[in-house]
C-alpha cells in the first residue's frame, strides 16, 4: 500500500515538474518573440524614416538646376537606398515580396549612382533622365504611404512579424499598388534649430536678479507678481531663473543675463477651433510687435489639440531674418498667446548692417513647368555663417517649393519643399 502511495506522489511530482517547466517553457517563448517584434518593429520604423527622406530628396532633384545640388541630392539619395535595403532585409517576410520592396530602393541607388557619375564628368540631366526621377519620385511616394500603414498595423497589433509573417506579406506586396494620398509630414520647417553660437548674443551684459525677472515675466504677461512663483536658478551656458504661473500651471524662463524672458511653456488646449489659422498668426504677429520684436513674417505652423504654433521670423529693410526665428502658441479657442520660445532668436539677433537689396522681376526667373508665386530677399543660416539670398516661391501643379539663391552669385544653395496639411503648413 504504501508503495502504490509512493508511486502515486511520485507520479503526481512528475506531472507537477513536467507542467511548471512547459509553463516556463512557454513564458520564455513568449519573451523571445516580444523581443523578436520589438527588433523587427524597429526595422520596419527605421525603413519607413530613410524611405520618407528618400522620398523628400528626389523631389527636390525633380525641381533643381543647380549641379552643386544634384551631386548633394544624388548622394544623399544612394545612402538612403543602402539604409532602407539593409532595415528591409532583417525582416522575415516571403523572398518574393521582399524582391519586390527592395526592387525600388535598389533601382533608385543605382540611378543615383549614375547620375552621380555623369555630373562629375561635366555631364547634365538629359529629359530622358528627368523622367525617370518623376517616376521614382511617384514610387517612393506610395512607398511611403504602404510603409507607413505598415508601421501603423505594427503598433496597434493588427499584424505580426515572424511566426506570423503571412499577414504581412500582403502588406508588402502593396507597395506597388499607386494610392492617391500623400503621406503625412510632421516635420517643424527649416532653420528652425539653426543656433550657431553657444553664447546668445542678443541678450546684453547686464545681469538681473530672480526679484527683477519675475517683474520682467509678470509684465511681459500681464498678469499680477503674486501670480508667479520662483521655482530655481538654472545652470549652464546660460544661467535663467525658472518660474511656475499659478493660475495656468505654465513653465517660464527668464534670463540672469539681460532679463529677456526665454520660454512659456504651457499644456493648455483649446476646446473649439473658433479662431482660423489666419486670424492666429495675425494675433501673434499682433503680440510680437506690442512686445517690441517689430515687424513679423509668418514662415511655417503647426495645429494641435487647438492650439497653434507660428515660427516667425523678423523683417528688417524688407530682409527676412530666418536665424532669429521666434515660435508663439496661441489658444485657437479664444486668441490668448499661451507659450513661447525664443531661444533662436536670443542665440542670434543682434544689430547687422543690411543691404538696400532689390527685388528681381518674377517674370525674368525662369524654372520649367513652375510658376513663380513669390520673391524675398532673406538671410538664412548656412552651417556657422549667415548669408544674404533671394528666396523664390515655386508652384509645380500641386506641388510648392521655396529655393534661396545666393544674393551675390545667383546659384541655388537650399531647396525646401512646403506641404500644405490639415494641421498646418510645413517645409521639409
Amino acid at each position: 500500500m504504501k508503495s502504490i502511495k509512493n508511486t502515486f506522489f511520485a507520479c503526481l511530482l512528475a506531472v507537477a515538474v513536467l507542467f511548471t517547466a512547459g509553463s516556463s517553457a512557454k513564458s520564455l517563448v513568449q519573451q523571445e518573440e516580444g523581443k523578436r517584434q520589438a527588433f523587427y518593429q524597429k526595422a520596419l520604423y527605421e525603413a519607413a524614416e530613410e524611405m520618407s527622406a528618400m522620398q523628400v530628396t528626389l523631389k527636390k532633384l525633380t525641381v533643381t538646376n543647380s549641379k552643386a545640388m544634384e551631386t548633394e541630392y544624388f548622394s544623399k539619395v544612394s545612402r538612403y537606398s543602402d539604409s532602407v535595403q539593409n532595415s528591409l532585409s532583417t525582416l522575415p517576410i516571403g523572398v518574393k515580396e521582399i524582391t519586390n520592396a527592395m526592387k525600388f530602393v535598389n533601382q533608385a541607388g543605382d540611378f543615383a549612382l549614375s547620375m552621380l557619375k555623369k555630373i562629375s564628368k561635366g555631364g547634365a540631366l538629359t529629359e530622358e533622365d528627368r523622367q525617370v526621377l518623376l517616376s521614382l519620385t511617384k514610387t517612393s511616394t506610395e512607398m511611403c504611404i504602404t510603409l507607413g500603414e505598415l508601421t501603423e498595423a505594427l503598433a496597434e497589433g493588427k499584424i505580426a512579424l515572424g511566426e506570423e509573417a503571412g499577414k504581412a506579406d500582403a502588406g508588402f506586396e502593396n507597395l506597388t499598388q499607386p494610392k492617391e494620398e500623400y503621406p503625412t509630414l510632421l516635420y517643424d520647417g527649416p532653420f528652425s534649430d539653426s543656433l550657431l553660437d553657444q553664447r546668445m548674443k542678443g541678450l546684453g551684459e547686464n545681469e538681473v536678479t530672480a526679484e527683477e525677472a519675475r517683474r520682467t515675466l509678470a509684465d511681459f504677461l500681464e498678469i499680477e507678481e503674486n501670480q508667479i512663483e520662483f521655482v530655481h536658478e538654472t545652470a549652464g551656458d546660460e544661467k535663467t531663473y525658472a518660474f511656475e504661473i499659478k493660475q495656468t500651471k505654465s513653465e517660464a524662463a527668464v534670463t540672469k543675463r539681460g532679463g529677456r524672458v526665454l520660454y512659456v511653456l504651457s499644456d493648455q488646449t483649446g476646446i473649439n477651433e473658433n479662431l482660423s489659422a489666419e486670424d492666429c498668426i495675425l494675433l501673434a504677429k499682433e503680440f510680437l510687435i506690442k512686445k517690441g520684436f517689430g515687424e513679423m513674417h509668418a514662415a511655417y505652423y503647426r495645429k494641435y489639440d487647438g492650439v497653434i504654433t507660428v515660427n516667425l521670423a523678423p523683417v528688417e529693410n524688407g530682409i527676412i531674418l530666418y536665424p532669429d526665428l521666434i515660435k508663439i502658441e496661441v489658444n485657437m479657442d479664444n486668441g490668448k498667446v499661451v507659450g513661447m520660445e525664443a531661444s533662436n532668436y536670443y542665440m542670434n539677433h543682434v544689430k547687422r548692417t543690411l543691404p538696400a537689396m532689390s527685388i528681381p522681376d518674377i517674370s525674368d526667373i525662369e524654372y520649367d513647368n513652375m510658376t513663380v508665386l513669390s520673391v524675398r530677399p532673406a538671410l538664412i543660416p548656412l552651417e556657422t555663417k549667415e548669408k544674404l539670398t533671394y528666396e523664390i516661391h515655386l508652384k509645380q501643379d500641386k506641388s510648392e517649393y521655396l529655393i534661396y539663391r545666393d544674393a551675390d552669385t545667383g546659384d541655388e544653395i537650399m531647396l525646401y519643399e512646403v506641404v500644405h496639411t490639415h494641421e498646418g503648413t510645413f517645409v521639409q
